[in-house]
Formats: C-alpha cells, structure tokens, sequence
C-alpha cells in the first residue's frame, strides 16, 4: 500500500501542525478526489469519501459554530481528516481476503462495516468518540466462532454525518436488512450498550441475545460535571483538536485505560480521529418513545451486563437498573477495568463473552 504524498503530510501530526492554515489547504486539496489507498476497493470508497466531505463543506453543518465562511471551509476541511486517517485501517481491511468491507444504506447517508467468519451473526456497536476500531481485540477471535459484524455508528469513523432527523436503532435495523440478517447477537459498550437495549425493545425478534458492556441508558439522568462539559464544548467550537481530546481522554471514562501505556496511543489516536462528532447536532438524533429506564422488564433476550471495577458511578447505577429490571439478567464485575472493559481486560472480556454467546446460540 502506498500513501499519496498529501496524505503523508495529514498523516504526521508534527508536520501538520507545521504548517500554516493555507499550507494545510494546499497539502489537502491535492488529496481530495485521489484514492486514499492503492487497493482494489479504493474506488468505491473513494465516491463515499468526496461525497462525505462535500457533505461536511454544506454550511449548516458549521454556521453555528464557525460563523465566518471561510473558517468554515477551513474547519470542515480539518474536520475530515479523521475520516482519512481512519481509511487506512478500512484499507487494511479490505485487503484481508477473509474481511468483508462496504457501506450500507440507511435513511439518508450510508454505513461504513466490515464482516467476517461464518455462523451466527453477532453485531458489536463501539462507544462514543470511538469506531469500529475498538473492537480490535474481539474482531478476528470472535469470528472464528461467528459471523462477526462492526461498524461505525452514524457520526464516527468513516460513516457519514447527519442532515436531519435519524434513529441509531434504525440505523441498526437498516444494516440488518441491507446484510439479510433476521436475528442476531448483539454486544454494545457504552452508546453501543445504550443502542442495543433500545433495539431489544423496538425490534425484539431480531435480537438473540444483548450484551451491555458499561452500557447507557435513554432515559437515565446523568450527572454530568458541568463544568468539564463545557470547556470540551468550547475547545471543539474553537476547533482546538488537541485540546477537547486530552480532555476527554482525562475524564474518569477514560483515565483508567489511559494508565496503560500500550493502550494510551491508540486511544488518542480514536478520538482525534473522530473529533467531528464533537460538532454534530445532537438535536437530528431521534431517541425511542417512551425510553428504555422504564421499559427494561419488557426485554425478553436473555442478557450479560458486563462493567469494570473502576467505571464511573453512573454507569454501576445503569448497571444495577439493567439488572434488577431486564428478566433474568446475568452480571459480571471485571476487576481492575475501567469503561473501556474490552480494550483494557481483551482476555477476560473475550472469556466472558464467547462463553455467554456460545451457551445462546446452541
């Protein structure tokens, strides 16, 4: 595989923060129109790419945020550059013979997923300021078992952004119907957990089993630290990408996974590479009616909730709701892991979860 000379310079963080605002223009332009990779798949991707990042040049994607027209240019152009950093990996991807690749269409933009193995589907759904990428541990091990299936929610990674109204659980039914998938297995972390047990209540024939890994909740009142909220709101505004990064990777979701030193990077790296989500309009997202807090005895999938030692007390107190309220819920506590279970504990996660998934599909 070879990187296009504008790319290289997108892709070395030093040298792009080198250059001035025209310089970074000028070593992006090139790029724009050009495959990302030179793979056999480049080309379709490449059409979702332009259209992608004409999309993200629409105003009303930044008139709130950067008023000024040619800032908006500008910040949009940037805004991308996690979407072609995050197209090598889908690159790598597309050249393992044994990894499907594509994009699905759901009700206005499409889906980036990758597939693989054979047997009962399982559908695992990243969390937020992630992609599919997080499941890197689990991908590979757990396709030799089942068909395996990752994508990037709508927003992250290389899946397109929103212009009005859309439902996560939708878009999940869509991406069911686009691979011919009646029923599967679904595993959620975080948003994702949140996107799964929605799903379990709005298309429950299509789910066999739900595992919720530190998992939200729609309906749930969180207490937010205000304060920590809003100086990440401000950085993004600013298209301070450094600066809104460190500080969600600071946050008491992310600092237990960030002590380890060979995760840090990689966990860095995901969220500025899916920095944009910051600027979305979280007004298009359409939740279920009535939400999920006061439903979950409705939920009839057999469920493994799983959370770390070390998570945040408002995810242990989803974690007691989801228990005593979904009938028959299992629970599993990983010591010493905070949020991100998957990443920071892959063999104990992947025991856990092969063996609850195993023991449902027979």
């Amino acid at each position: 595989m070879r990187l296009s000379g504008s790319l290289l310079a997108i892709a070395r963080p030093t040298l792009w923060r080198s250059l001035d605002s025209s310089n970074r223009l000028a070593a992006f332009i090139p790029f724009v129109g050009r495959t990302i990779m030179e793979t056999p798949a480049a080309a379709s991707r490449h059409q979702h790419v332009r259209r992608l990042s004409a999309r993200c040049r629409q105003p009303h994607y930044l008139a709130d945020v950067m008023p000024k027209p040619r800032k908006n240019y500008l910040l949009a152009l940037s805004l991308a550059l996690g979407v072609f950093i995050s197209g090598s990996v889908a690159a790598r991807a597309q050249d393992d013979p044994s990894v499907r690749v594509g994009f699905a269409e759901v009700s206005e933009p499409v889906l980036y997923f990758e597939a693989a193995g054979k047997g009962p589907p399982v559908v695992l759904i990243h969390g937020g300021n992630l992609d599919r990428r997080m499941w890197d541990e689990q991908f590979q091990v757990f396709a030799k078992h089942f068909q395996v299936i990752r994508y990037d929610v709508r927003t992250y990674g290389l899946s397109d952004m929103p212009t009005k109204p859309y439902s996560d659980v939708e878009d999940l039914a869509s991406l069911l119907r686009f691979l011919h998938i009646k029923k599967a297995h679904l595993v959620g972390l975080s948003l994702g957990g949140r996107i799964i047990i929605d799903f379990a209540l709005e298309h429950p024939d299509q789910v066999q089993s739900l595992v919720a890994v530190g998992p939200g909740l729609s309906g749930f009142q969180w207490s937010r630290d205000e304060k920590q909220y809003q100086l990440m709101l401000r950085a993004a505004q600013a298209s301070q990408i450094d600066a809104v990064t460190e500080l969600w990777l600071k946050s008491p979701y992310m600092a237990p996974a960030m002590e380890n030193p060979a995760l840090a990077p990689r966990l860095r790296q995901l969220a500025l590479d899916n920095y944009r989500n910051w600027l979305g309009n979280p007004a298009l997202s359409r939740p279920i009616d009535p939400p999920a807090i006061g439903r979950l005895n409705q939920i009839e999938a057999p469920t493994l909730i799983l959370v770390g030692s070390r998570d945040v007390h408002d995810i242990h107190k989803i974690v007691k709701l989801l228990k005593t309220g979904i009938p028959h819920a299992r629970q599993e506590v990983v010591p010493g892991a905070g949020h991100m279970v998957n990443m920071e504990k892959p063999a104990e996660f992947n025991r856990l979860v092969l063996g609850f998934l195993k023991e449902q599909s027979k």
